[in-house]
C-alpha cells in the first residue's frame, strides 16, 4: 500500500523512508537537546546545532522530488521546520541579526586595549614552532594556553622569555595549563575547584598603574556520549558563582568543552554577570580544526562590561584540533555602561549549587585523563 502511494518503484520507497527517517531522526534530537539531562549523550546534542540545521534544510529539499504522499509530506515538512526552529532559536545571537553583547572600542581615545591569545594545544601535538611563529605574529599581551605537558613547557621557552610574567602549570593528563603575560601579576593562585587533577588559573592583570582585571583560565573535563558531564558543569558552575560578586574587571577564558549557546554556558554567563564579545558577531568556531564539517565554539573569552570588543580573530591552525583565537579588548575600570546584562533566572543560583554538589560528591577520575597515553 505504502510502494502504491509513493509510487510503487522500490528506489523511490527507499528513498522515501529515507527521508521519513531522517526527518523523525533530525526532529528528535533537536527535540531531546532541549533538555537538561546530565548524561553525555543529551549534552553532545547541543553541540552540532549549526550541522543539524543544515542538515534539516538539506532533507526539506529533497521532500519536493520525493514520491511521498501529501500527508506524508507534510508530516516531514513540519518535523523539520520544528528542528530548523529549535537550532535557530539557540544559534541566532550569534550572527549579525543579533543585539551585540559587548559593544565596540573607540577608535579614538586613550583605552587601554589588551590583546589575549588563547591557544589549545592538544598534549600529542609536537609541532611547537608553529604556536610559537603565531605568538611572535600576533605579538598578545596575555597567552593561554590548555593541554600543556612538559614537553611543551619546554619547548615554549623561546616565547616565553618575551613575558616576563607567566603561570605554570604542566600535566600529563591532558589538563595542564600555561600562561604567558608581558603585564604584570599579582595574587596569583592555581586552583583545583572540583577535582584535584583539573587545575584553573586566578590572577590579577596589572596593564598599567591605574588598570587592573581579574583573569580567571579554566579547562574542564570534555563531555562525551559514554558518561556524565558532572565535573565540567560543576566547574563552571563554581567559576559563575566565584565571580557573581565582582565588582571589578573580569575576564574569563580557556577551552570550557562547552558550546557557546548551551543551557549550561548561558547559565554561567546569567550568574557571573559576564558577557559573549561573539554574541550579534559570529560562531568563531576553534574545534575540529581538521574537520570543517564538524565545527563549533569551544574555546571562549566571556568578559565583564568594564570592557569593549576590539577585535576577535581565529587563526590559522598550529597542528592541534583546536585553532588559536585572538580577543583584542580595551578596558576602563570606571565605565560600566552601554552593554546588557542578563539577571539570573529564577532557580539559577540553586541549580548551580545543586551542580556543584554533584560534582564534588563525584568519586570518578576527570574525562579525558588518559586519552593521550
Amino acid at each position: 500500500m505504502a510502494a502504491a502511494s509513493w509510487g510503487g518503484d522500490p528506489g523511490v520507497v527507499l528513498m522515501t523512508l529515507t527521508i521519513v527517517f531522517l526527518a523523525a531522526l533530525l526532529l528528535l534530537s533537536s527535540v531531546a537537546s532541549i533538555f537538561q539531562w546530565p548524561h553525555g549523550f543529551f549534552r553532545a546534542l547541543e553541540f552540532p546545532r549549526v550541522q543539524v540545521l543544515i542538515a534539516s534544510l538539506l532533507t526539506v529539499v529533497t521532500v519536493p522530488v520525493s514520491a511521498m504522499d501529501s500527508a506524508t509530506a507534510l508530516w516531514v515538512m513540519a518535523a523539520l521546520t520544528a528542528a530548523c526552529a529549535i537550532q535557530i532559536s539557540y544559534i541566532i545571537r550569534f550572527t549579525p541579526i543579533w543585539p551585540k553583547a559587548a559593544a565596540m572600542a573607540q577608535t579614538t581615545g586613550k583605552q587601554r586595549r589588551v590583546r589575549i591569545l588563547i591557544s589549545n594545544v592538544k598534549k600529542s601535538n609536537r609541532k611547537y614552532e608553529l604556536l610559537i611563529q603565531t605568538i611572535k605574529n600576533e605579538r598578545p599581551d596575555i597567552v593561554v594556553m590548555t593541554e600543556v605537558d612538559k614537553d611543551w613547557r619546554d619547548a615554549l621557552q623561546p616565547a616565553a622569555e618575551c613575558y616576563p610574567h607567566r603561570m605554570e602549570c604542566p600535566m600529563e593528563n591532558s589538563f595542564g595549563l600555561m600562561l604567558f603575560s608581558s603585564h604584570p601579576l599579582s595574587s596569583s593562585s592555581i586552583r583545583y575547584l572540583v577535582s584535584d587533577e583539573v587545575p584553573s588559573f586566578d590572577t590579577l592583570v596589572h596593564p598599567d598603574a591605574e588598570t587592573v582585571f581579574r583573569l580567571v583560565a579554566v579547562h574542564p573535563e570534555p563531555p562525551i556520549v559514554t558518561s556524565d558531564s558532572t565535573l565540567r558543569d560543576a566547574e563552571l558552575s563554581k567559576v559563575a558563582l566565584l565571580l557573581s560578586e565582582e565588582e571589578q574587571p573580569v575576564i574569563v577564558t580557556g577551552d570550557l568543552n562547552d558550546v557557546a549557546w548551551s543551557k549550561l554556558t548561558r547559565r554561567f554567563l546569567r550568574i557571573s554577570g559576564l558577557v559573549d564579545p561573539r554574541e550579534g558577531r559570529g560562531l568563531y568556531s576553534t574545534f575540529h580544526a581538521d574537520h570543517i564539517v564538524l565545527r563549533w565554539p569551544l574555546d571562549h573569552l566571556f568578559h565583564s562590561r568594564h570592557f569593549r570588543i576590539a577585535r576577535i580573530t581565529r587563526l590559522a591552525s598550529i597542528g592541534s584540533d583546536h585553532f588559536p583565537i585572538v580577543f583584542e579588548l580595551a578596558v576602563d575600570p570606571a565605565k560600566r555602561k552601554g552593554q546588557p546584562s542578563a539577571d539570573p533566572d529564577s532557580g539559577d543560583i540553586e541549580e548551580a549549587k545543586k551542580t556543584i554538589r554533584a560534582g564534588e560528591e563525584s568519586d570518578r577520575r576527570p574525562i579525558g585523563h588518559d586519552w593521550e597515553k
